[in-house]
């Protein structure tokens, strides 16, 4: 039986629960700014306490799941320096959002979050950002989680590939 954290319904897990957290924590952001914009902005600072909160259970699935997958990725390789370096940032984000979650327990339906609280889902969204590319780049430069069916065509190959002498590219017949 396969590893759930690591495949579900066939195709890796950590992908799919990583666009949660990513869509949640800013969406913290946009309504404490939403907050500042308004006259009584007590609703959209309970909306960010909660999408805080949801983000953040969301973030321990995909931090999870990034775990299990991690022991696929070749020790040294490229992909594991990246691997690593997307590990620590998300990490980090997920640190600076605790704390801006912590800073807001006391202020749920204040008429405006704490502005500490606000500047740490600056930064952790910009971390988050960050880490997230780094997630992108171990998949599309590094094939991280891309595995190839028997029955999928043949890609044509890189552009660079065309312009270096080792490669051989057969000519049409």
């Amino acid at each position: 039986m396969a590893n759930p954290l690591k495949r579900a319904f066939g195709d890796p897990t950590h992908p799919a629960v990583v666009h949660f957290p990513l869509a949640l924590y800013p969406a913290t952001l946009l309504f404490d700014l939403l907050a500042f914009m308004r006259g009584d902005g007590s609703v959209y600072t309970h909306g960010a306490f909660i999408l805080i909160v949801a983000a953040s259970i969301a973030a321990v699935g995909a931090m999870v799941t990034g775990f299990a997958q991690l022991p696929d990725i070749p020790p040294g390789s490229p992909a594991w320096k990246t691997a690593m370096l997307h590990m620590s940032v998300q990490m980090t984000a997920g640190g600076i959002f605790l704390v801006s979650l912590l800073l807001r327990l006391r202020h749920v339906d204040d008429v405006h979050p704490p502005i500490a609280a606000v500047l740490c889902a600056v930064i952790g969204t910009g971390a988050l950002f960050y880490g997230g590319w780094l997630g992108g780049h171990m998949v599309f430069s590094h094939g991280i989680s891309v595995e190839r069916r028997d029955d999928a065509p043949v890609p044509p190959p890189a552009i660079e590939a065309t312009n270096r002498a080792d490669v051989h590219i057969p000519s049409p017949s």
